[in-house]
C-alpha cells in the first residue's frame, strides 16, 4: 500500500479488512488487522484499483469496499464484521450494491 508519495506499508491482502473513502479529505483509507484506525492511501489510489487489487473485495457502497472473508452478516443495510474488525458498525449496504453483494456473498 502506497500511503503517500515515498512512504509505503506491506500488508497481506488477508489482513485488510476494509477500504473507506473520507469525502472530507477526498482520499481512501485502508482498515488493516492490528490497528483500530486507518491508513490514508495516496489520493491517486481509485475504487477501481482497490477492486482489482483481490476478487474478495466489493463495493458495498460509493464510500465502501469490503473484504468478503470478514462479512459475517448484513442486517438493516449494515454489515457485520468478524475479528478483528468486529467494532466497526458505520458501513452500509447501498441499494445500487445490494444485489452485486448477495451474488457475490452466495457463491463463498
Amino acid at each position: 500500500l502506497f500511503l503517500n508519495t515515498t512512504d509505503f506499508r506491506l500488508v497481506h491482502i488477508k489482513d485488510i479488512g476494509l477500504f473507506c473513502y473520507n469525502s472530507n479529505r477526498r482520499l481512501w483509507e485502508v482498515y488493516v488487522a492490528g490497528n483500530k484506525r486507518g491508513f490514508v492511501l495516496k489520493r491517486s489510489v481509485t475504487n477501481a484499483m482497490i477492486l482489482g487489487f483481490d476478487p474478495r473485495f466489493v463495493q458495498v457502497h460509493q464510500s465502501f469496499i469490503i473484504n468478503l472473508n470478514y462479512l459475517s452478516e448484513v442486517i438493516d443495510n449494515k454489515c457485520h464484521f468478524l475479528p478483528p474488525f468486529d467494532y466497526i458498525d458505520t458501513v452500509k449496504v447501498g441499494r445500487m450494491y445490494r444485489r452485486k453483494l448477495i451474488q457475490r456473498f452466495s457463491r463463498l
